[in-house]
């Protein structure tokens, strides 16, 4: 209830789009048996008509249930876009992070998200160097990711934090190892961020104006591009069709629709 009547706070305000965020968002109502989660949420959320979008900030893989997909599917305020950290691409590194999904299961929900989910837009972290990577496994984080194409990668050094398991791991990965592959890694990142974005140019899309540069608006698609357009302030929070034409250094390129 509370959720709720923030969101009819923010619609009240002017604010179409909404993001639900929170640690582990997928467990959320777990703890009570019965009452409402994460699902129930978003239907709620959907009802209030100020809102436009509904869009879910990191949510672990193992916690994308048939539910929740349905939702994405038949839902059009929910965004077509899901953070779902990756870490690894290697099963035996996941196991070592103690993390609850593996590789393969990962492909394959990313994969069904594409099939039944129009537009939908994969972004994702990574961790390099974590205790035990050897070439093999960082060789398979990178098939993983250029089997599933995500827009943007989060790309994290593994560095020990004090009081956990891994502090205490002896095979560490050597700080010039760990550059050397987060180099590479950022250079996948860029040919994958490209191929995605590529899918969309000639595409007109609803984009949400957030911030004003240089005499151009910024802000995101339902499926989290990111677009720059000429346009004036007063638009500024407002949805707006836009042409992407190309693929600028930091966002798309596009022109405003005008009726």
């Amino acid at each position: 209830d509370e959720i709720v009547r923030e969101g009819r706070r923010i619609a009240e305000r002017g604010y179409e789009e909404v993001i639900l965020t929170g640690v582990q968002l997928g467990a959320y109502g777990d703890e009570w048996k019965g009452n409402p989660g994460l699902v129930d949420v978003l239907e709620a959320l959907a009802e209030i008509s100020g809102i436009a979008r509904i869009r879910l900030s990191s949510i672990d893989p193992s916690d994308v249930t048939e539910r929740l997909v349905h939702l994405m599917e038949k839902e059009p305020k929910l965004c077509p876009h899901l953070h779902l950290p990756l870490q690894s691409g290697d099963d035996e590194i996941l196991k070592r992070m103690k993390r609850a999904y593996r590789a393969r299961p990962y492909a394959r929900l990313v994969e069904e998200l594409r099939a039944r989910v129009t537009d939908f837009c994969l972004t994702t972290d990574v961790m390099v160097g974590f205790p035990g990577e050897e070439e093999g496994h960082f060789q398979r984080t990178l098939e993983v990711l250029r089997e599933t194409v995500p827009l943007k990668i989060h790309i994290f050094p593994f560095s020990p934090r004090e009081g956990t398991p891994a502090a205490q791991f002896k095979d560490t990965v050597k700080s010039t190892v760990q550059r050397e592959r987060v180099k590479r890694l950022e250079q996948c990142a860029a040919v994958l961020a490209r191929r995605y974005q590529e899918q969309f140019l000639g595409r007109e899309m609803q984009v949400i104006g957030e911030e004003r540069k240089e005499g151009c608006l910024e802000g995101r698609t339902m499926n989290y591009l990111r677009v720059s357009y000429p346009a004036e302030a007063s638009l500024l929070k407002q949805r707006v069709n836009v042409k992407l034409c190309r693929i600028g250094p930091a966002c798309l390129l596009g022109e405003l629709i005008t009726n």
